[in-house]
């Protein structure tokens, strides 16, 4: 799989248990303790796709998602947010800041490798429609 996964939480245990999780799935992993961390990291090794907590201190994940998609080096990365902050105000600031979704914490592990498969993996286009489109009789 060979893909890099950055997880930025102040929280280490969920650091830990999220990084043990992927590298279980096959990803190798890089961790950041918050979003100024995070926004270093990135510019320095280009991980793949970024798991982005909400709340932490020096700069939060929303305000670190709109430095990330702000720079041109960066903007392409996917960012999905994954917070225990679960107000519709968060979320829809998460989104609006450049991430592609969120996910509340705590989260199944199937689940959110399935959501990280999906957004670093999409079917492509030609397949999506032939199983979409009806069979002709």
């Amino acid at each position: 799989m060979n893909k890099t996964i950055l997880i930025v939480d102040d929280d280490e245990i969920i650091r830990t248990l999220v990084s043990e999780i992927l590298k279980a799935a096959g990803y190798r992993t890089d961790t950041a303790i918050n979003g100024r961390d995070a926004v270093d990291k990135t510019l320095v090794s280009s991980p793949d796709l970024i798991l982005l907590d909400i709340v932490m201190p020096e700069m939060n994940g929303i305000d670190a998602c709109r430095a990330l998609k702000a720079n041109p080096a960066t903007k392409n990365i996917p960012i999905i947010m994954l917070s225990s902050a679960g107000q519709i105000t968060e979320i829809e600031e998460a989104l609006s800041a450049g991430a592609i979704t969120y996910v509340a914490k705590p989260c199944e592990r199937d689940r959110i490798i399935h959501i990280i498969e999906d957004t670093l993996n999409p079917p492509k286009e030609a397949e999506w429609l032939k199983v979409q489109r009806p069979k002709k009789s």
